[in-house]
This record gives structure tokens, C-alpha cells and sequence, in this order.
């Protein structure tokens, strides 16, 4: 029986009697769904189609509202049209200072060099600070001590910030 049923189903004849069979079904099935649909939206399409009386302020006030928005999007479309690219030196943002590699970002507002973080030169890894009794150490979780100086990290920032500046100013700056 298993036989016959898979023989009769493979036969090309019962195949597409079967598709078309499905395709009339789903046809079907759309059109009374359109059918549905439309009779519970028709209420709604007349009752949006009726006349109102609207005041002649309320009328300019929508007209107005209508077109800010447009001057809006219009604005907003040639602002970001016309825009700058951004300056080549922002691509610039890692540099090695003596022994410690450095990290910053820059802000779109004002250029300012933002987020600066040292980084060990052997591993990648970002340096913790730690202060001692005199001395500002930065360590590297796997290398330890990298760089050990008496300048507090404010005046270690302030200098690579003022070398950072200095070789964008001049052009010095690595373009790759």
C-alpha cells in the first residue's frame, strides 16, 4: 500500500493536479481575506473622506506646522550634504612617547584630543597606574613595571597631549 501511494504521488499527473489544487486554495483564501479586510476599512475610509470645518487659524497653523517640517528635513538633508570630511590628522591617533605606547580620540565638536591611555609596547595591553610614596608607575599585567617616572600621570598626559598637538601642527605626524 506504502508503494502504490508513493508511486501515485510522484506520477507528474497528481503532482500538478495537487499544485494547482493548492494555488486555487490560497487564491481563494486571499480574496476572501481582501474581502474582510475591506469591509472592516471601509467604515474608517468614509469617516476620514467626510467634510470638517476647520477655522482658517487652525488651517494656516497646520500649514505652517507642515512647512517647518519640510524646511526641517531640507535643512538636515543639505547640512549633512555639505558636510566637512573630517581632517586627515584624525586618522592620527596612536604614537609611541618614550618607552609607552599611546592612544587617544579626538572630538567632532573642537578637534580636542580626548581618551588618552598608555599601552604596553610588547603586548598591547592598556597600563595600569599606580602611585608609589614619590614615583607614578605604569604597569603591564604580564611585563610589570614599564615606565617609572616622579611626574605625576596629569603631567604625563599634559606632555604627550602637547606632543600630539605639536606634531599634527607641524605635520610630522605618521599618514597611514
Amino acid at each position: 500500500m506504502r508503494g502504490f501511494l508513493k508511486r501515485f504521488w510522484r506520477h507528474p499527473f497528481w503532482q500538478d493536479v495537487t499544485s494547482r489544487t493548492i494555488a486555487i486554495l490560497l487564491s481563494s483564501a486571499i480574496l476572501v481575506l481582501g474581502a474582510v479586510f475591506l469591509a472592516l476599512f471601509t467604515p474608517f475610509l468614509s469617516w476620514l473622506a467626510e467634510d470638517v470645518r476647520v477655522s482658517r487659524w487652525s488651517y494656516y497653523l497646520l500649514l505652517l506646522s507642515l512647512l517647518a517640517c519640510v524646511l526641517c528635513l531640507l535643512h538636515r538633508i543639505v547640512k549633512t550634504r555639505l558636510r566637512k570630511p573630517p581632517p586627515a590628522f584624525w586618522e592620527y591617533k596612536k604614537d609611541k612617547f618614550g618607552p609607552i605606547v599611546w592612544r587617544w580620540g579626538y572630538r567632532d565638536t573642537d578637534d580636542d584630543i580626548h581618551d588618552m591611555a598608555p599601552f604596553c609596547p610588547k603586548c598591547d595591553t592598556q597600563l595600569v597606574l599606580q602611585d608609589e610614596w614619590e614615583d607614578t608607575l605604569l604597569v603591564c599585567g604580564t611585563h610589570g613595571i614599564v615606565h617609572r617616572t616622579e611626574e605625576s600621570y596629569g603631567d604625563i598626559q599634559t606632555f604627550v597631549r602637547h606632543a600630539i598637538e605639536k606634531k599634527i601642527r607641524s605635520g610630522e605626524y605618521p599618514k597611514d
